[in-house]
């Protein structure tokens, strides 16, 4: 019960939008990597750098930006040694088929108000 609140935790807060690299849609994968390769071809420093290693750059970015995103590779809030959620769940033996995460206020109208407007309303029903 301890490890599922703890993992409750981290997903509310380290904001996961995938539990796994498996589920991330091949456009999300190729969207970021157009925009890792402009990223790196706007970069001056990077510019000398063999076309292989620049490859190697840009797949690194692409890995750093799906770890904020998938679960199972995040390391785990909970680790001072920052393994990975997918350690945590093996030695729970658990797995995450899906969640939730919903956001304080998350769907929630708010109503526009006018506060000039409203005030001049209320000074007309004085006069």
């Amino acid at each position: 019960a301890t490890f599922a609140e703890q993992l409750a935790m981290h997903i509310t807060d380290r904001t996961p939008e995938y539990i796994s690299l498996d589920q991330v849609p091949s456009a999300v994968i190729q969207a970021e990597k157009v925009l890792q390769q402009s990223k790196v071809a706007d970069d001056p420093k990077l510019a000398s750098k063999p076309a292989n290693i620049i490859e190697k750059i840009i797949e690194g970015k692409v890995m750093t930006f799906f770890k904020e995103k998938s679960l199972d590779i995040q390391p785990y809030m909970f680790d001072e040694a920052g393994q990975p959620v997918k350690q945590f769940l093996q030695q729970h033996k658990a797995t995450v088929k899906t969640f939730t995460r919903y956001k304080v206020g998350e769907g929630i109208e708010k109503k526009e108000v006018d506060f000039a407007a409203e005030v001049l309303t209320q000074v007309k029903n004085t006069q």
